[in-house]
């Protein structure tokens, strides 16, 4: 759910190719595209990274895929942040 002080970052998934119906993606595809978004500030940000849920559902007649994910954020202090 977004709430009135959350961030959002946006991410164009920009591999070659026509996909009609993403539900039929496989759950390699959404790590992949994830890990990608999450990372664009750099490949050490992040680990384990997982996908936990992947939920299929219509919008407007539009395929759409909802996906939760987990992972540890890496910060430069050295931390890690569940």
């Amino acid at each position: 759910e977004y709430n009135k002080r959350d961030t959002a970052t946006f991410f164009l998934y920009s591999e070659p190719g026509n996909i009609k119906d993403v539900t039929t993606q496989s759950k390699e595809f959404f790590e992949k595209a994830l890990m990608r978004s999450i990372g664009q500030k750099g490949d050490n940000m992040y680990q384990n990274f997982k996908v936990t849920k992947l939920e299929p559902t219509v919008k407007d007649g539009k395929p759409y895929m909802i996906a939760d994910f987990k992972y540890q954020l890496l910060t430069g202090a050295g931390f890690e942040v569940d």
